[in-house]
């Protein structure tokens, strides 16, 4: 008879009823908006965040794109470090944070099941420039280097 009342006593451990499942950390969310350099929000930007150090084996994070108004919501993200990236036709990509075109922005450091709101990115509209250049007998030069300058007063 004890060894029948072991066998329940495990049965009864073992059964999916009574197992617990891992508990798993709360994921964090990150909130903000996505705006042109003069203020005026930008619908329709994508806004894409991966972690730090770059995790090779993790999945990818989908992309969301910004509302009407601008505004993001990236949901379902686990306690770590983050770098968080705006792209919109038209504009220059630009990280949260980054001061310089030639620099990252800042780490986002995200914990378990924080919220973080208020994250701005200001994104620059690009530019374009267009035209012909010529040789003396009005044939397309060949080989002709362009430099770009911009004026500034000292």
């Amino acid at each position: 008879m004890k060894l029948s009342t072991f066998v329940a006593s495990i049965l009864f451990l073992l059964s999916p009823t009574t197992r617990q499942a891992p508990s798993q950390a709360p994921k964090g969310v990150i909130e903000g908006t996505v705006l042109r350099s003069d203020a005026e929000v930008i619908e329709g930007a994508r806004v894409v965040v991966a972690r730090v150090p770059l995790v090779p084996a993790a999945a990818a994070i989908p992309s969301v794109a910004t509302d009407s108004q601008g505004k993001f919501v990236l949901k379902d993200l686990d306690a770590g470090a983050y770098r968080l990236t705006a792209i919109a036709n038209g504009y220059a990509r630009q990280e949260y944070g980054q001061k310089v075109l030639s620099a990252q922005g800042t780490i986002i450091n995200l914990a378990a099941g924080q919220t973080l709101k208020g994250i701005v990115v200001r994104l620059i509209a690009t530019g374009n420039v267009t035209g012909r250049i010529s040789d003396e007998n009005a044939r397309p030069a060949v080989g002709v280097q362009i430099q770009l300058l911009r004026a500034s007063i000292v």
